[in-house]
């Protein structure tokens, strides 16, 4: 099977304060936790001024995964789409205007307690 693109499936994570509890909210959602609850367990992110490092660590692998592929003679693209903050994956794979979802390769790079991240068509909801 010939593939479009590469998706590094991540987790996702704040980049400032002021995403904390959104990404929080994203986290749990249909848990019904509230926003105080939240508030709590986002003061931990005040101590690396709302940013977690899993953004870095999931673009160096990917940019390690591409370099890797490349080197093999592989020239596709490798872009991130994550669960729970920017880049979700439906943008991370948005069509191109031809209505169409590009065929992709997934790799997982986010352990979760959730169950397994559906694919439906080609894409993640």
């Amino acid at each position: 099977m010939n593939y479009d693109v590469i998706l590094l499936a991540g987790f996702g994570g704040p980049r400032q304060l002021a995403d904390v509890v959104p990404f929080l909210r994203n986290v749990t959602a249909g848990k019904a936790i509230p926003d105080a609850r939240l508030e709590q367990v986002g003061a931990h992110y005040r101590l690396f001024d709302g940013h977690s490092p899993i953004n870095e660590q999931t673009e160096a692998l990917r940019d390690a995964l591409a370099a890797a592929l490349l080197a093999e003679g592989i020239k596709l693209p490798v872009v991130i789409g994550n669960r729970n903050w920017h880049p979700f994956t439906i943008d991370a794979l948005r069509p191109d205007g031809t209505g169409e979802f590009p065929t992709i390769q997934a790799a997982i790079a986010a352990a979760c307690a959730r169950s397994p991240i559906p694919v439906v068509a080609g894409c993640l909801p």
